[in-house]
């Protein structure tokens, strides 16, 4: 994930973090959705994003949940322990949103993720996770199978992608 915190939006400043998340993460993606705001719909983006023959797509107007992922990222966010109302100065907000972005994706369990982290399950780490899962309560049910009454136990294993 590629972020900034600046003192004021433009196209010319999403134009430098695309291009920052681009060279410094070695992605290239097919398309970037966003909502309607000018520096996701200015020319110097547009222009920058055509180069690299990235396709837009745009949030309806007021329709929230027309990118779902990133809406409840924030909602994590804004009732996360430590939340300020407000940051004192923007270096400020660098440091607590950088803290954050390390927690979210090293520390946070997400439920979306079977209850592993965004990196357990980017480094395959998650797939020995599940599987000591899985053997634990295989075991616990052969151990106490009335504790089951169907007969069948939780899996754990990571969601399917749909495309």
């Amino acid at each position: 994930m590629g972020w900034c915190i600046e003192a004021y939006e433009s196209d010319e400043l999403s134009m430098r973090l695309f291009d920052r998340i681009t060279r410094d993460m070695l992605v290239l993606p097919v398309i970037i959705h966003a909502d309607n705001g000018h520096p996701m719909r200015g020319m110097t983006l547009a222009v920058f994003l055509d180069s690299l023959l990235i396709s837009r797509s745009y949030s309806r107007p007021r329709c929230s949940n027309d990118n779902a992922f990133i809406e409840t990222w924030h909602k994590t966010l804004k009732y996360s322990v430590g939340y300020p109302a407000n940051f004192e100065n923007i270096e400020v907000a660098r440091i607590w949103y950088a803290d954050f972005v390390y927690w979210y994706n090293n520390s946070h369990q997400h439920s979306g993720l079977a209850y592993v982290t965004p990196m357990q399950a980017r480094t395959g780490e998650a797939e020995k996770l599940f599987a000591e899962r899985n053997k634990t309560i295989q075991g616990a049910m052969e151990q106490n199978p009335l504790r089951w009454i169907s007969g069948k136990t939780r899996i754990y294993e990571l969601p399917t992608v749909k495309v």
